[in-house]
């Protein structure tokens, strides 16, 4: 099963700035998907001077009002 393969699709992937976060969103991307990520970082993750997600909320998802806000 191809988890990536329905191209118009919309992601949010939390702890979007590093780690498997990261890797998500540069697949995710890679893929073709539209991609929203969070993460408690001021800025979200670049590549080659591009940022990797579409659309970036900054937020500490571990606060309920983070959460409402995001």
């Amino acid at each position: 099963m191809d988890i990536f393969g329905n191209m118009d699709q919309v992601v949010w992937i939390t702890g979007g700035s590093q780690g498997i976060g990261r890797a998500l969103v540069q697949e995710y991307r890679r893929k073709g998907w539209t991609v929203i990520a969070t993460s408690r970082q001021e800025k979200g993750p670049h590549e080659n001077g591009a940022d990797l997600a579409h659309y970036w909320i900054q937020a500490d998802l571990s606060q309920a009002e983070a959460r409402k806000e995001a």
